[in-house]
């Protein structure tokens, strides 16, 4: 379900300055299962660079042992 809301509200932001999304995929997220899923979906390239900064806001407010377990199989994750 959070990954239709996100797929909803990404469709719905103006048009980003370069390409054909927004430039940080990760801004609108509110869920560390949403996190896990487009970690997964961007793995290997270059846009998940905001995935450390949403979890940063969400992991404080979500299950302790849920966040330890996305922090701990994420690189992304631990090297910011």
């Amino acid at each position: 379900m959070a990954q239709r809301r996100w797929q909803r509200w990404r469709s719905e932001l103006p048009p980003p300055k370069s390409g054909n999304s927004p430039e940080d995929p990760f801004f609108l997220l509110r869920s560390l299962d949403a996190i896990a899923t487009l970690l997964n979906d961007t793995r290997g390239k270059s846009n998940s660079y905001g995935a450390a900064s949403a979890f940063q806001k969400i992991a404080p407010h979500s299950d302790y042992e849920d966040a330890k377990s996305l922090f701990d199989r994420e690189e992304v994750l631990k090297n910011r």
